[in-house]
């Protein structure tokens, strides 16, 4: 009996753990998510509005896309001499403990047929699309440079050297999915932007695609795998070749913000969740503790009474001889 309730407060000790724990979490993604709600406000009143205004001003030039641009162009990756691929950019978590918040982005991302090459901004869409195999954009790169591409854009210090080459651009995409894509400043997603656009001139990609967690309500999100840069056939010395830049950029910062709404708030109602069930599973340990002690307790009242008997009747026993 000793024995049961010893393990019964080991139980209780490591719940009431797992609880502060999961109160912590909760606090902090509370406060991650009034600054995330505050970010997606700010991006539905000001962001929308310019990302539109920059679309009209790019469709009043007369710039139309048109697929066939980049047919019969050469790549370098597995033959694929038909056409460039899609880039998707992948937005997930560095971080679990959000429910099946990424697993629902990566739900999508295992849907996509196309001939695609992925960028993650963010751990688990990494760890998830290396595991599996699929296209890395650094992959592709590494490939292009190593091949010979003309493009520089993501090229290392000069060197003729493969593995130096590799290196120098494996070091650049690393920032890229180990950093929380909420922390990258708007100024890092232009350089993206523009670094896309260069590639996709160069006919190394076709379309840019997001996917994300879109926002829905407070309750809820959906994953949308949405088109954001479609093929443009335009001189890179043009002008309205900033505009586009400027919109892809501000299409990315945006979907960030709002993908690290749905996160933080499909974290904190995980957390919630959690502290919920060990407050529950405390209770009923509590129960069984006490219910345990209490038996305990007959179980030396007993004793007790029974030695109390016992050493009456032996008295008795020896008062008897006696006389």
């Amino acid at each position: 009996m000793a024995e049961q309730l010893q393990a019964i407060q080991r139980r209780i000790k490591s719940i009431e753990s797992t609880e502060k724990i999961a109160n912590a979490m909760q606090l902090v993604a509370s406060a991650k998510l009034k600054q995330a709600t505050n970010r997606f406000n700010y991006s539905r009143e000001h962001l929308r509005p310019l990302i539109e205004t920059l679309k009209k001003k790019i469709d009043s030039q007369g710039y139309s896309t048109d697929s066939s641009y980049y047919t019969n162009l050469k790549t370098v990756i597995d033959d694929r001499k038909e056409i460039a691929p899609t880039l998707t950019i992948v937005i997930t978590g560095c971080k679990g403990m959000c429910g099946n918040y990424n697993a629902s982005v990566l739900k999508e991302v295992s849907n996509i047929e196309a001939m695609t090459t992925f960028l993650p901004l963010g751990l688990k869409g990494y760890d998830y699309i290396k595991y599996h195999d699929y296209f890395l954009l650094e992959d592709y790169i590494v490939a292009l440079e190593t091949s010979g591409s003309d493009s520089n854009l993501d090229s290392g210090s000069g060197s003729d050297s493969e593995g130096s080459i590799d290196k120098g651009i494996r070091s650049r995409f690393r920032d890229y999915y180990e950093i929380p894509a909420e922390e990258h400043s708007y100024h890092a997603v232009l350089d993206l932007a523009k670094k896309i656009i260069v590639r996709q001139h160069a006919g190394e990609i076709s379309e840019v695609h997001l996917v994300y967690a879109a926002y829905k309500n407070s309750m809820a999100y959906e994953v949308v795998n949405r088109m954001v840069l479609p093929v443009y056939n335009i001189d890179p010395n043009d002008e309205i070749i900033a505009f586009i830049a400027e919109l892809l950029a501000l299409s990315i910062y945006s979907a960030i913000g709002e993908a690290a709404l749905n996160e933080y708030g499909a974290r904190r109602l995980a957390m919630k969740n959690a502290s919920d069930n060990a407050e529950e599973i405390l209770g009923d340990l509590e129960m069984k503790y006490h219910r345990a002690r209490q038996a305990q307790i007959t179980d030396e009242l007993i004793e007790i009474i029974s030695g109390t008997e016992s050493q009456e009747a032996l008295e008795k026993e020896k008062r008897k001889t006696r006389r």
